[in-house]
């Protein structure tokens, strides 16, 4: 009962299509013994008279008898659940559970999730008690922190998630996550309740909370340049020029060699700029650069728009230094940070690179170290690895060293490291045999000044430690303890010793880096590549293996932010890893960072000599990839390319293609193996056609989607396939139908293991919720679009739910919160296609609909939202196309109707009844042009009702063509039945036709509202204004 309720005897799913029917036995399953028949018709129909509330109650066990059976123990005066010891009961084995391994397998979400009743206080009163002490449960555990550092994480997250102002389960949080060593994390908790409390409360953390915090040492920035352990010698004359130059430039390069010292200066430039940022490219291909920044700086990348749009957005306002640290290999970045420049102001750049930089601006050319300088800097080095050591007395031994290494600082940390082992004379006979000649050192190039220090360095290392390095080498971005030890088969010990040698740093808390020349230098000595890059890929795809499931679970934040960490490994490993394993979980894992140009980028790569069955899968995950980045045309070109790729044919909206996939369907045919890729191309069809309601392609794409997952047999492609033909279908005007496959796509979806995730899952709950909602089940929509945004990973479809989630609002009668539902969904959509109010126009309709149902709210805000709604609504005609959107004909007659609705009502608010009748004329026009389905129209159809009702519109050709609309609307969308009835009522009244009392459709749809305005309508006989 944790999460939705799922109730089954065995393997099978108890099918109780009453939510009372449910909510009882789920009551019963939660209070021990027998409960008073009393007790149970006041719990959940008290607000009806006691004979009714007994008959419904009679009712329910009869359903709950027909599904359960004998588990049922019905008498005279009481019902209960019999069995309790074979019962498997989650709300019951929480309350044994001892430690937290046994509790946290039993959630699933809230304690009965979804389930609401509006006229069932007694039921909602013991449902929030029950919720209370279901928390108390787990809290206590908590507390006592019963299990191991990372189960009390996963626990304590879950009670943070739960109450998000709870302090002393933040406090649990932010110490549990600094004993798994995720420091960064518990600061990222600690700054997040901080903003939380600030802005909703108005209250500083408790100063407990802040002792955990100070607990934790101080907190460095997102994207704070890293601070050097040692000092910096010998550049305060650089350091001063640079910090002049950025006084007057927006961008500064460092320019010279590798090893010169380039990166040093900047970090020393940026500690002394009070706000800067540090973002490194060493091992950063061309196509991650612009997230590299982004993911740096620690920017929200989940809205699906280009990365570069995002960073420059986030920027804009932004005062900083942005040091950008190797860019020689990435020329086309060069364009990026032109772009930044000029769009923020306020960002001043300081690049480092071995070439210029196609930009305006000055480089400083950064030498090596003068020769007191680079003796200063070898001297402390030295003394680091050899307490002691007398740089006077070896003032000459150490001038030679210095001159052989050309001053470069790199060189000279590595010649002062082979002290350990060497005599500083024995370390000036290996950089160069003439150094102690009379003559000094012979004149050499930088970089084979610097290589001659490497391979010096190299030949101290013991063997392993030189194969160790070399193999370390195939490494992008650092590594960790395990990678080294499974790819380049090292020890720890040899590990120390290559850190000893300064061959290699450490960095807490726990990676190991590679300097740049280093790496380059040590793959120089990788004899057999091959192998180790092998391993190296072998590595990375066992590390996607493993979390896998985590990657796909909305709920899991550990997997993203670890794998995260390895996203350039991931990369390079991609290369060398052939699986197309690999590559599912490298693009998913792209979607969860919100990477959506680099998922689509490395699906698309390679393609046209893919075969058919793989080129097909790479199109259809090219197409969702840019479905999320709001490219609706080059995403459903993409679909159908994959339809292409498998020989199948692309969906008509002609009857034949109808009929020729219904034949399909029913003769089903042998299994093939590329059906479940085609069923999922059909899917992005058929939901595509739902958008532009185009109800023809729609039934042809989900009856041949259906067809094809029949053929595959795969479970969770079954069930969104007979939610999507049951939503096609109901639309279409077949109810029938559409019952049969809803009940096979519940049963499919109840089928389907407790912890399973995954995208077609999430796209069936939201196909029931579209089809739950147009046939009355309300409570059960509610819940399938909740459940589908809670676990989605996809922000298109999270949007869509919200939305939905909105609408569903709006039917039960929850104005103020379908309000706001629609300008969350409103912001969402913005966000994707650039900020653009294009994105609102939906939304904004819906959201002015339930405003003008709320008392109070002034007509001129609605009447501005009406004005912003048509503004996007035009907007959206006129530059769709740019924008890679798709409207049919269809939708912009419904927005049409909606936008003169909604501005006719609030004309007679204001006292405009002539202006309203100029609307409610150019409606009654354009219904002639209305198809039989008809999406988001039922405060259409009620608001028109309630004009031609205050206008007193007594034509009855108008109204009986009205009426027309209506209960055709009705046969598709049953549930519009309870505001439609009473609207009817009104019409008929206002033109003097007998009318249908409508009080007992409003009372068993369920919606106070519907009754309440029912229930005046019944009372008409003349017709009157109403409220």
């Amino acid at each position: 009962m944790f999460g939705p309720p799922y109730m089954a005897i065995g393997e099978t799913p108890v099918a109780v299509r009453s939510a009372k029917s449910r909510a009882l036995l789920c009551y019963l399953a939660a209070v021990p013994g027998p409960r008073p028949r009393a007790e149970l018709a006041g719990l959940l129909w008290g607000e009806r008279p006691d004979v009714q509330a007994r008959g419904s109650l009679r009712l329910a066990v009869s359903e709950l008898r027909k599904g359960v059976g004998d588990w049922l123990d019905v008498s005279r005066d009481h019902v209960g659940l019999r069995g309790e010891v074979a019962c498997h009961v989650d709300h019951a084995r929480l309350g044994r559970a001892a430690t937290i391994g046994e509790a946290l397998p039993l959630w699933r979400g809230e304690f009965l999730d979804g389930v609401t009743f509006f006229d069932a206080p007694a039921f909602a009163g013991w449902l929030a008690a029950e919720r209370l002490r279901v928390r108390a449960l787990f809290r206590d555990l908590l507390v006592r922190k019963a299990g191991p550092a990372h189960e009390v994480v996963r626990l304590a997250r879950l009670l943070a998630d739960l109450d998000p102002y709870d302090e002393e389960v933040h406090r649990l949080l932010i110490t549990a996550l600094a004993e798994t060593g995720n420091r960064a994390a518990a600061l990222v908790c600690y700054t997040e309740l901080g903003d939380r409390l600030a802005t909703d409360l108005g209250v500083e953390p408790s100063a407990e909370t802040r002792a955990v915090r100070e607990a934790l040492g101080p907190q460095r920035r997102r994207g704070a340049p890293p601070v050097p352990s040692t000092p910096l010698v010998g550049r305060d004359a650089e350091v001063e020029q640079v910090m002049a130059l950025l006084d007057r430039e927006r961008i500064v390069t460092l320019l010279g060699p590798g090893g010169v010292g380039k990166t040093r200066l900047a970090l020393a430039a940026a500690a002394r700029t009070p706000a800067a940022a540090f973002v490194t490219f060493a091992g950063v291909g061309p196509e991650a650069a612009v997230t590299t920044v982004a993911r740096r700086l620690g920017m929200d990348l989940s809205s699906p728009r280009p990365a570069r749009e995002l960073l420059l957005e986030a920027l804009a306002e932004r005062s900083l230094l942005l040091v950008l640290d190797n860019l020689e290999h990435l020329p086309g970045f060069d364009v990026v940070i032109g772009e930044l420049l000029a769009a923020c102001p306020d960002v001043r750049v300081l690049a480092t690179s071995r070439r210029r930089l196609g930009l305006p601006g000055p480089a400083v050319v950064v030498e090596g170290l003068a020769a007191d300088a680079a003796g200063e800097l070898f001297a402390v080095r030295a003394q680091a690895v050899r307490p002691g050591f007398d740089a006077h007395g070896e003032a000459a031994l150490v001038a030679g060293i210095c001159a052989a290494t050309r001053g470069l600082p790199l060189a000279i940390e590595l010649a002062a490291g082979l002290l350990r082992a060497l005599s500083c004379a024995d370390v000036a006979k290996r950089l160069d045999l003439g150094l102690l000649g009379a003559d000094g050192p012979a004149p050499r190039p930088r970089h084979a000044t610097m290589r001659r220090v490497f391979e010096t360095s190299w030949t101290l290392l013991t063997p392993e430690g030189r194969r160790m390095l070399a193999a370390l080498s195939v490494f992008a971005g650092g590594f960790t303890l395990e990678a080294a030890l499974d790819v380049a088969e090292a020890t720890p010990e040899v590990l120390v010793h290559l850190v000893d040698h300064s061959m290699i740093t450490f960095q807490p808390p726990g990676r190991y880096l590679m300097h740049p020349l280093i790496q380059r230098f040590a793959a120089e000595h990788l004899v057999a590549e091959e192998p180790v890059r092998l391993r190296h890929a072998r590595h990375f795809a066992r590390l996607l293996d493993t979390h896998a499931h985590g990657i796909r679970d909305a709920a899991d934040t550990q997997a993203p932010r670890l794998l995260g960490a390895d996203l350039d490994n991931i990369r390079l490993a991609w290369a060398h890893a052939p699986e197309p394993a690999f590559l599912d979980h490298y693009w998913t894992l792209c979607l969860r960072l919100g990477l959506y140009e680099e998922s689509a980028a490395i699906v698309e790569h390679g393609l046209p000599g893919e075969p058919p069955e793989s080129r097909a899968r790479r199109l259809r995950m090219a197409a969702v990839s840019h479905y999320q980045l709001a490219k609706e045309r080059r995403a459903l070109h993409l679909a159908e390319e994959s339809l292409d790729a498998l020989g199948e044919p692309r969906p008509a909206g002609t009857p034949l293609a109808i009929a020729v996939a219904a034949v399909q369907l029913i003769r089903r045919g042998r299994r093939r193996p590329h059906q479940a890729e085609a069923a999922q191309a059909l899917s992005l069809v058929a939901v595509f056609a739902y958008y532009r309601q185009d109800v023809a392609v729609m039934l042809s794409a989900t009856l041949r989607q259906l067809a094809a997952v029949e053929r595959a047999n795969v479970p969770e492609l079954r069930a969104e396939a007979y939610a999507n033909v049951a939503t096609a279908v109901r639309i279409s005007g077949q109810s029938r139908l559409a019952r049969r496959y809803a009940r096979r796509a519940d049963d499919a979806l109840a089928s389907l293991p407790f912890d399973h995730v995954g995208e077609a899952a999430n796209r069936a709950r939201l196909a029931r919720g579209v089809d739950q909602l147009a046939c009355g089940a309300l409570d059960a929509a509610w819940r399938s679009f909740t459940e589908g945004r809670a676990r989605t990973l996809e922000p298109r479809l999270a949007e869509v739910c919200t939305g939905m989630l909105a609408e569903a609002a709006l039917w039960r009668g929850e104005f103020a919160q379908a309000a706001e539902l629609y300008v969350e969904t409103g912001e969402l959509s913005a966000r994707r296609v650039g900020g653009d109010d294009i994105g609102r126009y939906w939304c904004l309709t819906g959201q002015a609909e339930a405003l003008l149902r709320i008392d109070g709210v002034p007509s001129a805000r609605i009447r501005e939202v009406l004005t912003a709604a048509a503004a996007a609504t035009e907007r959206r005609r006129t530059h769709e196309q740019a924008f890679g959107l798709r409207n049919g004909p269809i939708v912009r007659v419904i927005q049409r109707m909606r936008l003169l609705t909604g501005f006719a009502r609030t004309d007679l608010r204001d006292g405009h009844p002539e202006e309203a009748a100029v609307s409610v004329r150019e409606i009654l026009a354009l219904i002639g042009k209305l198809p039989s389905a008809q999406p988001g129209m039922l405060e259409c159809w009620s608001g028109l009702a309630e004009l031609l009702w205050e206008l007193r519109w007594r034509e009855r050709a108008t109204v009986r063509t009205v009426l027309r609309g209506m209960r055709g609307y009705v046969a598709r969308y049953p549930g519009a039945a309870a505001r439609l009835g009473w609207g009817e009522v009104l019409l008929r009244v206002t033109a003097g036709m007998p009318a249908r009392e409508p009080i007992r459709t409003a009372e068993r749809l369920g919606v106070a509202y519907d009754v309440r305005r029912a229930k005046e309508a019944a009372g008409l006989e003349t017709p009157n204004k109403m409220s």
